[in-house]
């Protein structure tokens, strides 16, 4: 399993590992930053539901509830300010794109990519809380174990983080 994702981590360090089967997201959020993040998933035939990592802001609220299980994530992406900070994010779907939630910019400055395709490759969320915010998100990444997962679609592993000097 590899991680896509900003490194060093500055935080109280959470993680979903192995929780691939999302079916919604809570995110809170203000026009500076992501505030809260929690997950549903399916486990067991039922779903459930993660801790929520971050406070809420109590400013923007949305809950991304995807089309399970025709829907499924394939890529986050986002920006970072210059202190490495969560400030924007968009989950990406075999159907649709959610977001941008947070900070809105026409920046490239901070601004992150993971394409990781598939279904069968996401393999769950990681990241930081600090003072209360969510700082830093990354995801688990599986590379494929057979010629079935590839369902005809090439997997697209792409890890781009632009900075400006």
């Amino acid at each position: 399993m590899m991680t896509l994702g900003p490194g060093p981590l500055r935080g109280n360090n959470w993680e979903e590992r192995g929780m691939s089967e999302i079916v919604q997201i809570l995110i809170s959020y203000d026009s500076h930053r992501i505030c809260s993040i929690q997950f549903a998933y399916v486990q067991n035939g039922g779903v459930m539901h993660s801790k929520k990592y971050g406070q809420d802001c109590r400013v923007g609220f949305d809950a991304v509830t995807f089309d399970y299980p025709s829907e499924y994530l394939t890529s986050l992406s986002g920006r970072y300010n210059d202190d490495g900070q969560l400030t924007s994010i968009v989950f990406g779907t075999n159907k649709r794109k959610y977001g941008p939630f947070g900070q809105t910019s026409t920046s490239t400055k901070g601004e992150f990519n993971y394409k990781f395709g598939t279904r069968s490759s996401f393999a769950g969320f990681y990241g930081t809380v600090l003072y209360g915010l969510v700082y830093a998100i990354g995801v688990y990444v599986k590379p494929i174990q057979s010629l079935a997962e590839l369902n005809n679609k090439p997997t697209e592993f792409v890890a781009e983080v632009k900075t400006e000097k």
